[in-house]
């Protein structure tokens, strides 16, 4: 079996006001525990799923840029040892601004890291210092500058509209001095206000105003620019210049299969799905501990799932379309059996009618059903009245 394989790095020097990924924030090194914690587990899900060869690896955060040059050449190492026959066509590293240098830039090359992915976020000074980021403008500014000139890699690079207290005049400017970088790839975010962070108690006390309207027209403002200077948008919040578009995050929305390591990581394979205990020292004691993990009746500490098809199905729907590419009759039909057109019945006639949909003949004789530009702004409207 091939699959994806996302690495979870939960460490954070602090945490952003708007965050709510799983992250704790740790002053000093990565413990070498977790790295070596990592591996094992790697070669245990390596067995449990027979898996042979990984199609894309993606180490996510948290903040995965915290790794020392070793650590990083540690767990590589670990990845070519477990699949040596295996060239994953894309390897992507997650990094704060504050953590690229030369020298960190030289030790991805060297563990054969081909895509970056830089989390920018705003070039505002006062907006950075709201978030709580631990970059700030001018941290943003160099680490722009070292990446063009220093950087041969993929580079994505993500922002976020509706902040507070960024004008349309400074979010454009940060997605200008983004793309001068020559980003092929960037992820462009609507704030999105989750309960129980930092930022929604300030705006539940009043502290911050947000405005939904202006986060709304912001990020369009923001997605007509990216269109305009060469980038395609391909999925609801991304946008990638033709042929750069992220290959590991299109194993989520396709439904394919990943492994999920790391203390808070999620996997799927076909119906089984686990999330690791976020509870680093029980991870790392379990994965560490031989006693613990030998033989095949060994129990991680992690929470499973059996998908039973109802759930695939919704889910398959749920992620595919997210892609303005749409979702694939036949693969619907290899999956679950039955007609795609059946399933989506009158109201995809409905959505049609008023182009916000339409279906797209394919050269293999395939069609795909997908969402145009103006539909794909109203996703949830049309997933709520499917589902």
């Amino acid at each position: 079996m091939k699959t994806a394989l996302y690495i979870h790095v939960p460490f954070c020097r602090s945490k952003c006001s708007y965050c709510d990924f799983f992250s704790v924030a740790h002053q000093g090194s990565v413990p070498d525990t977790y790295i070596a914690a990592l591996t094992a587990e790697m070669a245990w899900r390596k067995k449990q799923f027979q898996v042979n060869a990984v199609t894309t690896v993606y180490l996510g955060g948290g903040t995965p840029s915290l790794l020392s040059e070793v650590q990083l050449k540690k767990l590589f190492d670990a990845i070519h040892r477990l699949w040596p026959d295996s060239v994953p066509d894309e390897i992507t590293v997650e990094a704060n601004p504050a953590d690229i240098t030369e020298s960190f830039l030289q030790g991805l090359t060297a563990c054969g890291v081909n895509r970056l992915s830089v989390g920018i976020q705003s070039v505002d000074q006062q907006v950075l210092k709201t978030l709580n980021r631990r970059s700030d403008a001018a941290c943003v500014s160099r680490c722009l500058e070292l990446l063009n000139t220093s950087w041969k890699g993929r580079l994505s690079l993500d922002f976020i509209s509706g902040l507070p207290g960024l004008s349309d005049e400074q979010f454009l400017a940060g997605l200008q001095l983004g793309t001068e970088t020559g980003a092929d790839h960037i992820s462009l975010y609507a704030l999105t206000l989750e309960e129980h962070t930092v930022l929604w108690d300030q705006v539940e006390q009043g502290r911050i105003l947000l405005d939904d309207e202006q986060n709304d027209r912001q990020w369009a403002l923001g997605c007509d620019w990216l269109t305009s200077h060469g980038y395609r948008q391909y999925e609801v919040s991304n946008f990638a210049r033709p042929g750069y578009e992220a290959r590991h995050n299109t194993t989520y929305w396709l439904m394919n299969p990943y492994l999920g390591i790391g203390a808070g990581g999620t996997g799927t394979v076909g119906c089984h799905r686990w999330t690791n205990t976020t509870a680093i020292h029980d991870y790392c004691a379990f994965w560490n501990g031989t006693e613990e993990m030998d033989g095949e009746n060994a129990v991680p500490p992690e929470e499973t799932e059996l998908l039973d098809e109802e759930t695939r199905q919704t889910e398959f729907l749920m992620m595919g379309f997210r892609l303005l590419d749409g979702v694939s009759e036949k693969e619907y039909h290899r999956r679950f059996g039955g007609s795609l057109a059946e399933r989506l019945g009158e109201l995809w006639n409905q959505w049609e009618s008023c182009g916000r949909a339409h279906r797209i003949p394919q050269a293999d004789g395939d069609i795909t059903y997908a969402l145009t530009e103006q539909g794909i702004l109203l996703l949830n409207r049309f997933l709520l009245d499917l589902l």
